[in-house]
């Protein structure tokens, strides 16, 4: 990458130099006189180019050294925001990371798996994208229990659109209560119309504090089906997500609409 750098910054120089030599040739007598001229704006290009390359390389060791530090300081996001970053099934932004459909369940794996003191998610994913499969493949909440072993509080609100809704999900709330995941119930109408705003500010209605450091979206389209996953570390994000759980879970507990 530095070789690329400093190739095109050369070829950059020389091309502004030949440039100049040959729009001053056509009023200087003399050539060496453009010859000379050629060669100042030559070196002048050399040094503003050098600048740019230096300053870039600057901000990539910056970056690579912040990760690094994160990592043996036991920043997961980091850590997470690192591996994403040799795949090229995913984008990587200054403070987030995002992945498409066929990566999502994966991603989860890997974000909820760095999960240390806490895990408080909204869920509001179609049940036949998210919990359908699992009880239908019979698959084990293993990773969340092992998290739970491992000292880890799992919090869970099911936001639904309707009462069937809430019913047909209230066999999952119960497999998750039974290993230890605290669960709640609520309709999307018993949402104020503050928190309904707030939520679609943020990049999903599905998402999760994850340590109250960061943040891990199940992007869905308007049918709730999932197009993918996405996580960020930006505080004023982390912020507003951490206010709407903690609502969202108030109002769920004052309706009591669930009871198991």
């Amino acid at each position: 990458m530095r070789t690329n750098y400093v190739l095109l910054a050369g070829f950059v120089s020389l091309g502004i130099a030949v440039a100049a030599g040959l729009v001053t040739s056509l009023w200087v007598i003399h050539w060496t006189v453009s010859l000379t001229i050629g060669l100042v704006v030559f070196f002048l290009s050399e040094v503003f180019c050098s600048n740019i390359v230096i300053k870039k390389m600057q901000i990539q060791y910056k970056s690579v050294s912040t990760f690094f530090d994160a990592l043996r300081n036991g920043n997961r996001f980091s850590e997470l925001r690192l591996l994403y970053g040799f795949k090229q099934s995913a984008k990587l932004f200054e403070s987030s990371i995002q992945v498409d459909k066929e990566n999502a369940t994966q991603f989860w794996r890997e974000c909820i798996t760095r999960a240390e003191t806490a895990w408080r998610v909204i869920n509001y994913a179609a049940t036949e994208d998210t919990w359908d499969i699992v009880t239908k493949k019979k698959i084990p909440f293993h990773i969340q229990e092992d998290r739970i072993q491992a000292k880890c509080s799992i919090e869970r609100i099911f936001l639904v659109d309707s009462e069937k809704e809430l019913n047909e999900v209230q066999r999952v709330m119960k497999a998750q209560k039974n290993v230890g995941i605290k669960v709640y119930g609520i309709l999307r109408e018993d949402l104020g119309r503050d928190i309904v705003r707030r939520l679609k500010k943020l990049i999903s209605f599905d998402f999760a504090v994850v340590d109250e450091n960061w943040v891990y979206f199940t992007r869905l389209d308007k049918r709730r089906r999932i197009i993918g996953g996405a996580a960020t570390c930006d505080k004023t994000r982390l912020r507003e997500a951490s206010y709407i759980f903690k609502e969202v879970r108030r109002q769920a507990v004052k309706k009591a609409r669930v009871k198991i």
